[in-house]
């Protein structure tokens, strides 16, 4: 019996010894900034940054491919949060706007019968587009 138990106690330090090299050997460093930069950062995932989610951006934050205020979902005071982890200005970024240069929709209600160039800017130029819908093309192709 109690070499049974000598056996089982050796394979227990074989086991763990083997363990132990394991994790210093395949360890993988993570700069801590990155979990404090996401922690900051809105966490909708929307891709509205330009990345494939907030774990994304909070890397390209630490690694400075991009700037702090990069998070379109979160607020200023974010960025300023994101730029203390970073240790750099926050700076004033005006907030990201959609500028839709084509207005109109083909669902919505006709505002006038137009017979006129096929263009969006033309169309748009005429008090303000065809349609009562303000966003979105008018399918005239320019």
């Amino acid at each position: 019996m109690t070499i049974a138990i000598i056996v089982m106690m050796g394979i227990g330090l074989v086991c763990g010894l083997v363990l132990s090299i394991a994790s210093k050997v395949f360890y993988v460093w993570e700069d801590p900034r990155i979990a404090e930069v996401e922690y900051f950062m809105a966490g909708a995932n929307c891709g509205g940054c330009g990345f494939a989610g907030c774990s994304a951006a909070a890397v390209a934050v630490v690694e400075g491919k991009a700037a702090p205020n990069l998070c379109v979902a979160a607020d200023s005071e974010a960025a300023i949060n994101i730029a203390a982890v970073m240790g750099v200005d926050p700076g004033t970024a005006e907030p990201v706007k959609s500028l839709n240069s084509c207005t109109g929709g083909d669902r919505a209600a006709d505002k006038f019968v137009y017979n006129g160039a096929m263009s969006c800017a033309a169309m748009a130029a005429i008090y303000g587009g065809q349609r009562v819908c303000s966003i979105g093309c008018m399918g005239k192709g320019d």
